[in-house]
């Protein structure tokens, strides 16, 4: 609401964060998940591509708690993230590798994908500054 009131005519902005958002939570596939992830990053580069427009916003202490909390969830993605891949690596290789790939077999485990973005620049974690 803070941002609302005063980036009313950005509206398609903050519109574009809540569907990108809406499209993450409801992806089911981890190809799915990865590439609403990447469309609510580039959502999100925009909003605060936007805020530095708004000076008055930046020094407003309901936006800095927002941007806060937004870094925070960006860290927190990325880390999640590379903690699902770590993961996904060490199953591949296990289910690859004697003897645990003989149980694999019969149990018909399959190699897994991995949580990858399609562009390099979602991959990075937004750069957030609203000091100047």
């Amino acid at each position: 609401e803070t941002v609302k009131g005063y980036m009313g005519h950005e509206r398609q902005t903050l519109e574009n964060i809540t569907n990108a958002r809406s499209k993450a939570m409801s992806a089911e596939s981890i190809p799915d998940k990865a590439k609403a992830e990447g469309l609510l990053g580039q959502a999100l580069g925009k909003f605060y591509a936007v805020a530095e427009n708004y000076p008055d916003l930046k020094a407003n202490q309901n936006f800095l708690g927002l941007q806060e909390e937004l870094t925070s969830t960006e860290n927190r993605i990325a880390f999640a993230r590379q903690s699902y891949n770590d993961q996904v690596l060490f199953f591949n290789n296990k289910i690859q590798m004697f003897p645990s790939n003989m149980v694999a077999g019969w149990l018909n485990y399959t190699i897994e994908h991995f949580f990858e973005l399609e562009d390099n620049a979602q991959r990075e974690v937004p750069k957030v500054d609203f000091s100047k």
